[in-house]
């Protein structure tokens, strides 16, 4: 498997937790700032890995290119 698709399915999965992490602490009653660090911190994990894999790929020189 190549390096670019295993990043991608990680960075889906960060950001999926990140989001929910976010969903979670809005729930509570009162607000845990560790919780949303927490949540922070996958969320723009997930993006770095996303933006990684996209530099792998290729996909982001064709797509800076394209403007």
């Amino acid at each position: 498997m190549q390096l670019h698709k295993i990043l991608t399915y990680v960075s889906f999965l960060l950001i999926l937790t990140g989001a929910a992490g976010f969903a979670g602490t809005a729930e509570l009653e009162q607000i845990n700032k560790y919780g949303i660090a927490a949540a922070l911190l996958l969320f723009l994990t997930g993006i770095l890995c996303g933006v990684w894999a996209m530099l792998e790929d290729g996909s982001f020189r064709r797509w800076t290119r394209k403007k």
